[in-house]
């Protein structure tokens, strides 16, 4: 396989805040993700999902701030991204 162009591995998309927010997190999500395996499955399994949903944490709170479904930004599962009062 030869390596990939610069451009075949950056995201499509337009070029606004949320957009390129989303990019961000999603890159460094997988390269969380993307973990020398060391042969304990779990420990691989538990390395792999804490990248993952602190991926999907991220994105809730992009989500909140830029989104203009109410249907999400009233989630339970999007109140991870909400700030908290002090």
């Amino acid at each position: 396989m030869g390596a990939m162009s610069d451009a075949a591995t950056r995201p499509s998309g337009d070029d606004s805040v949320p957009s390129l927010a989303f990019n961000a997190v999603t890159d460094k999500m997988h390269r969380g993700m993307t973990i020398p395996k060391t042969g304990n499955v779990d420990a691989d399994f538990a390395a792999t999902m804490i990248a993952h949903h602190q991926g999907a944490i991220e994105m809730a709170k992009i989500t909140v701030a830029f989104g203009k479904d109410p249907t999400f930004a009233s989630s339970p599962r999007m109140s991870c991204g909400r700030r908290r009062p002090k």
